[in-house]
């Protein structure tokens, strides 16, 4: 499998879209983390990188980027109402939530050495300070935003309906597999909160 890189750098600013180079992240990022560490099989570990190869996996076999697929299907049947979001950009940046770090804690010292502060904190309020409106690099490995009311909408379509899966499907997401520490399925981790 692939290493996993910490990815806290791996983002741009939102008003910045248009000119971020997908393309050229991923041939960067091939380059740098693209050969696997470990041999497949052998030992479950998380990878951003392996999600990003699968996202462009997806693209190629779909002919459209990850995102505009993922919009067509899961989401597009779900047919969410004004207030349910689900989507791969930022909707409405006046009411999108924003994070905060203390402007004289641990935090704050620590983020300096993963991200460009200049470039994504901002000044707060006070004590605070605002972190700006940013997208992952790729959408593959957490780039879907969404608000409680959309999650829910999702989570309940794959969990109990045949609108997105199947019945076996479901049953295959779900079922509990053979794997050391905290128990888990193809789609999480399993039991009770």
């Amino acid at each position: 499998g692939f290493a996993n890189p910490n990815p806290l750098s791996w983002v741009h600013l939102a008003r910045g879209e248009a000119a971020f180079d997908r393309t050229q992240f991923i041939e960067d990022l091939m380059q740098t983390h693209g050969a696997p560490v470990r041999r497949i099989g052998k030992r479950y570990a998380y990878s951003n990188v392996g999600y990003v190869v699968l996202g462009e996996l997806i693209a190629q076999v779909s002919g459209q980027p990850y995102a505009s697929d993922l919009q067509r299907h899961p989401i597009a049947p779900l047919g969410l109402a004004e207030n349910e979001i689900l989507a791969f950009d930022i909707t409405n940046s006046q009411t999108h939530a924003r994070g905060t770090v203390k402007r004289f804690g641990w935090l704050n010292l620590v983020l300096g050495f993963m991200v460009d502060r200049k470039r994504l904190v901002e000044q707060g309020a006070g004590r605070w300070l605002m972190v700006r409106n940013h997208l992952v690099n790729g959408d593959a490995y957490g780039g879907l935003i969404g608000n409680a009311r959309g999650l829910v909408r999702l989570m309940l379509a794959l969990s109990s309906s045949d609108l997105l899966l199947s019945a076996s499907s479901r049953r295959l997401l779900f079922e509990p597999v053979h794997a050391r520490g905290q128990p888990r399925s193809l789609g999480g981790f399993t039991g009770t909160l």
